[in-house]
């Protein structure tokens, strides 16, 4: 199979796709009326992507050729987005507060999930692919698209900093929060949190090594 790249446009913008190894720029992909506002890739592909910033369409393009391979249009303003490890489904949350489960091949809405209580800020699948995991200002919630509901929530209670990004481990044991000033480290089976302290100023962003013993 073939590495695709997702990613969102509204106003003007482009994408540059530079190796991983080298550094040297393979692709640009630009696109008028649109600006870049999420991006992902599926697991098999060997490039780092870089992008830009809002949304109406979220398209499938192929990074060998820079071809247009898939159009999305069933939903608004989209923030974030997260491919399935195996590829064949892509989770999205926008504007209108909904989890949205795409077909990769097909570009067609296979569930909707609405968040009543919060509002969500961001997602990631599980490495397994069974959970989707979205984060709020103040919990993490675990959706299994198998049983089409929330099986799980994880709420902040031990620091008083709003949720901005969170990543699974590689393992899918422990999941990474950022906030204002710490990490916090759940426990995936039981809900146990660890606070990590060290930060002066707001944690933009947060990811585990591949090998699991690290966290930046």
């Amino acid at each position: 199979m073939k590495p695709f790249i997702v990613y969102f446009l509204v106003f003007c913008g482009h994408i540059s796709i530079v190796c991983a190894q080298n550094f040297e720029l393979q692709q640009t992909y630009t696109k008028e009326g649109g600006t870049v506002q999420a991006l992902a890739f599926p697991n098999y592909d060997q490039y780092v992507l870089r992008g830009g910033n809002t949304n109406n369409s979220l398209q499938i393009w192929e990074t060998e050729t820079g071809k247009l391979m898939r159009n999305f249009t069933d939903f608004r303003h989209v923030f974030a987005v997260s491919y399935r490890p195996d590829g064949n489904r892509i989770a999205s949350i926008g504007s209108e507060n909904t989890l949205k489960i795409w077909d990769t091949q097909t570009a067609k809405v296979l569930q909707s999930f609405k968040e009543a209580r919060a509002t969500l800020r961001h997602l990631a699948y599980s490495p397994d692919g069974a959970n989707v995991m979205l984060v709020t200002d103040t919990e993490i919630l675990l959706y299994a698209p198998q049983e089409e509901k929330i099986v799980k929530r994880l709420a902040n209670k031990g620091n008083d900093g709003l949720f901005t990004k969170a990543v699974y481990s590689p393992d899918g044991l422990f999941i990474a929060t950022a906030s204002n000033l710490v990490v916090t480290l759940f426990n995936v089976a039981t809900g146990e949190q660890t606070i990590l302290n060290g930060h002066v100023g707001e944690i933009l962003d947060i990811a585990y090594s591949p090998d699991n013993k690290h966290i930046a």
